[in-house]
C-alpha cells in the first residue's frame, strides 16, 4: 500500500470495520442492487462531480505523467537493476540448481493442469512435495532476494 494511504490510515480503518460492513452500512450494495451500478453513480453524481471537479485534467494539469517521467521511475527501476539483481544474487541459478524447472516438468504439471484442473494436478503431481525437496524457499532465502528487492 501507498505510504500515503498507509499514512491516512485508510488500511487501518478498512481492517477495523470491515470493507463490507463498511459498505453496507452506507447502504452502497442496496444502491447498487436496487438501481444498478451505472444508475446508481449517475444518480449520486459521480461522473458529473468527476467531470466537473476536472479530474482528468487537474491530474494532467499537475502533470503526473509527466513527473513521473521527469522524477525517473521507469528509468530509476531500470538502474536499480531489479533483474541484474535477482541474477547476481543466483535466483535463476539456484531454482535451475534446486532442479525446479525440472522437477515441475519431469511431474508432467503442463498436461495435468490442462486435463484435470489446478487443485488436483498440483496435488496428485506432487508439486509442493518437489518444490520443497528441491529447497525453493531455503534457495530464495538464501540468495538474498527479499534483501536485493
Amino acid at each position: 500500500m501507498p505510504a500515503a494511504l498507509k499514512s491516512t490510515g485508510v488500511r487501518a480503518a478498512l481492517k477495523s470495520t470491515g470493507v463490507r460492513a463498511a459498505l453496507k452500512s452506507a447502504g452502497v450494495p442496496a444502491a447498487l442492487k436496487s438501481t444498478g451500478v451505472r444508475a446508481a453513480l449517475k444518480s449520486a453524481g459521480v461522473p458529473a462531480a468527476l467531470k466537473s471537479t476536472g479530474v482528468p485534467a487537474a491530474l494532467k494539469s499537475a502533470g503526473v505523467p509527466a513527473a513521473l517521467k521527469s522524477t525517473g521511475v521507469p528509468a530509476a527501476l531500470k538502474s536499480t537493476g531489479v533483474r541484474a539483481a535477482l541474477k547476481s544474487t543466483g535466483v535463476p541459478a539456484a531454482l535451475k540448481s534446486a532442479g525446479v524447472p525440472a522437477a515441475l516438468k519431469s511431474t508432467g504439471v503442463p498436461a495435468a493442469l490442462k486435463s484435470t484442473g489446478v487443485r488436483a494436478a498440483l496435488k496428485s503431481t506432487g508439486v509442493p512435495a518437489a518444490l520443497k525437496s528441491a529447497g525453493v524457499p531455503a534457495a530464495l532465502k538464501s540468495t538474498g532476494v527479499p534483501a536485493a528487492l
